[in-house]
C-alpha cells in the first residue's frame, strides 16, 4: 500500500519476518569461530552426512546442509541454471534440477546433481506418461547425477498437478520433457504407481535398482500421520525406503 502511495517502503536494517515466531530459522552470524579443544584451536564446525548406506548403493557423503533446492528448466533460464551449478561446484554442494528433465545447463558447472521425478515423469516418461527404465538408467549413468528424488507433492500446488500449456512447449522442452509437440502436458496431482506407502516403498525399490544410486522422496506435510507411517515402515523394513526425505510445507503459494 505504501507502494501504491509512492510512498518509502523499505525498512532499513529490520525484516518485517517475525523472528521470535515458532518455526523461524535464522542464521546468526558468530565473531569468535576459533573454538578451544583438548588437541588446540579448531576452526568452524565440520559437517557430515552419508546419503545410501542402509540401502546398499553407492553412498553419496555431503559436508554441507544447504543446497540449491528443485526449480525444473524452462521456469528457470538455462544462465540461471547454468550459473546454479557453477555455484554448487564451486560450493561443493548438491544442484536439484528439478522434474522437467535434465538439459544441459544442468551439467554446465560440472556441480553434482539430484534428477526429480514429478508425477509426469519428465525426462524419463513414454508417450503415455509412464516410467521409461530405459531412459531412467540413461539418465542415471550420468556422472554428475549423484542422486534421484521421487517428487509426491509440491507446497505451491498442494493437492493439484500441473499444466504446461502447448503454447509454451518449445523443440527444446519437448526433446528434455519427453513430450509432444502441440499437446498440452499435465503433471497428474499423485504418481499412478501407488496411492499408499507400501506402494511407495515399491516404487522405490523399482527406482533403485535401476539407478543404483540413493533414492529420496519429497513430501509436502499436510497430515503428520502420513510421515509418520514412512517412518514406521522404515523401522520395521531396514534397507527399505527412501535414502532420504526432503520437506516441502503444505502453506500453498502460486509457483511463481
Amino acid at each position: 500500500y505504501q507502494t501504491s502511495r509512492g510512498e518509502r517502503n523499505a525498512i532499513g536494517f529490520g525484516t518485517q519476518v517475525e523472528m521470535n515466531k515458532v518455526g523461524s530459522t535464522i542464521v546468526l552470524p558468530k565473531t569468535f569461530t576459533n573454538l578451544q579443544t583438548k588437541t588446540g584451536f579448531e576452526t568452524g564446525r565440520s559437517y557430515k552426512k552419508t546419503i545410501g548406506l542402509h540401502t546398499g548403493v553407492k553412498p553419496v557423503e555431503i559436508d554441507h546442509f544447504i543446497h540449491n533446492i528443485a526449480m525444473r528448466y524452462g521456469a528457470l533460464s538455462f544462465r540461471a541454471h547454468a550459473a546454479l551449478n557453477l555455484g554448487a561446484k564451486n560450493a561443493g554442494i548438491l544442484h536439484n534440477c528439478g522434474e522437467g528433465g535434465l538439459a544441459p545447463c544442468h551439467e554446465y558447472g560440472g556441480g553434482d546433481l539430484i534428477f526429480q521425478i514429478g508425477t509426469a515423469k519428465y525426462g524419463v516418461r513414454e508417450d503415455e506418461g509412464n516410467l521409461d527404465e530405459a531412459l531412467l538408467a540413461e539418465v542415471a549413468a550420468h556422472p554428475q547425477v549423484v542422486m534421484f528424488e521421487i517428487k509426491l507433492a509440491q507446497g505451491a500446488k498442494p493437492g493439484k498437478g500441473g499444466m504446461l500449456l502447448k503454447e509454451k512447449i518449445t523443440e527444446e522442452i519437448a526433446r528434455i520433457r519427453k513430450v509432444k509437440m502441440g499437446e498440452d502436458a499435465h503433471a497428474p496431482a499423485r504418481h499412478k504407481e501407488f496411492a499408499d506407502v507400501d506402494g511407495l516403498f515399491d516404487f522405490i525399490d523399482r527406482v533403485r535398482n535401476i539407478v543404483k544410486k540413493p533414492v529420496g522422496i519429497k513430501m509436502v506435510i499436510g497430515h503428520s500421520e502420513e510421515i509418520e507411517s514412512v517412518a514406521e515402515k522404515m523401522k520395521k523394513e531396514p534397507g527399505r525406503g527412501p535414502d532420504y526425505i526432503a520437506i516441502d510445507g503444505g502453506d500453498g503459494g502460486t509457483g511463481a
